[in-house]
């Protein structure tokens, strides 16, 4: 038999031979429904996305996309700011005379840049307004809060401002990291609702940030990286890109990463200490 004959008639007799297999229809006849905008496949709750941050414009740098999708997508977003972003006070105009240092003003520009971002990203006019309010924390902090709604959608910045220097000039942050005898003090923006400064020390600012997981219970947490990449670097390209000796990174970034860490670590162990479900499980312990 020629080989093409041969092979048309192995075919065949493969397909009567297949033709009697019992095969079960698909269990679905349908396209899978996606999950709702803004639910976790894995629970029932409405999904949050809580990101904790150095200063008043790291989400826009480095969690985006993420940000911009979990907006699209109908999750509510809480970003928690733990420096005030002040700096050296000098709000830089181009072509303007140098102004004198107000870091009041200066944290508050930054604040406002912040609301109009995400008023932007929101699909709304820059300068919706934003409702203002003060938050009581942990331990007795207080803490402003701005939120902008449109629909579903939902921002929550919440600023607890602690300075970005100590009284001797050192990085506020990784100070506050290091030492836990430090206080480092808060800085109060032009017009916040906050009346009067306070101040933080290791312990009570991982102890608020665990309150703010317990209160808001997320389902995804966004965190700075607490281990840059070793660089080295010359003295102008760390001063220029803002960078700590010997490392990749902004040295609040670092910090506010380690924190960040700290209070999921005390989060999840008080959960487990009360018997209660592990925070982000679908299911009891």
């Amino acid at each position: 038999m020629p080989r093409r004959a041969l092979l048309l008639a192995a075919g065949a007799a493969g397909a009567a031979a297949t033709a009697g297999c019992a095969v079960p229809a698909p269990r679905r006849r349908g396209p899978v429904a996606d999950p709702a905008p803004g639910l976790a496949i894995a629970s029932t709750r409405r999904a949050l996305v809580l990101q904790l941050l150095a200063h008043p414009d790291d989400d826009l740098y480095f969690m985006n996309p993420d940000t911009r999708e979990a907006l699209d997508a109908g999750t509510p977003l809480v970003c928690v700011y733990l420096t005030a972003g002040e700096a050296d006070g000098v709000n830089k105009i181009p072509g303007a005379p140098r102004p004198a240092p107000d870091r009041a003003a200066y944290s508050s520009s930054r604040h406002q840049g912040l609301r109009q971002a995400y008023a932007e990203l929101l699909g709304l006019d820059r300068f919706t307004p934003w409702q203002k309010s003060v938050a009581a924390l942990h331990g007795g902090h207080r803490a402003e809060v701005d939120v902008l709604t449109d629909g579903v959608r939902r921002v929550e910045l919440v600023f607890l401002n602690t300075a970005m220097h100590t009284g001797r000039g050192r990085p506020g942050l990784p100070s506050l990291w290091r030492d836990r005898r430090l206080v480092l003090r808060t800085v109060v923006a032009d017009n916040s609702p906050l009346e009067r400064a306070g101040s933080y020390t290791y312990e009570s600012l991982i102890d608020v940030l665990a309150g703010l997981l317990e209160e808001y219970r997320p389902t995804v947490v966004h965190t700075l990286d607490p281990d840059p990449d070793l660089q080295f670097s010359s003295e102008y390209e760390r001063r220029r890109d803002s960078e700590q000796r010997g490392y990749s990174d902004h040295a609040d970034h670092t910090a506010a990463g380690c924190f960040a860490w700290a209070a999921l670590i005390r989060w999840v162990a008080r959960a487990d200490g009360r018997g209660s479900r592990c925070p982000g499980s679908s299911s009891p312990r």
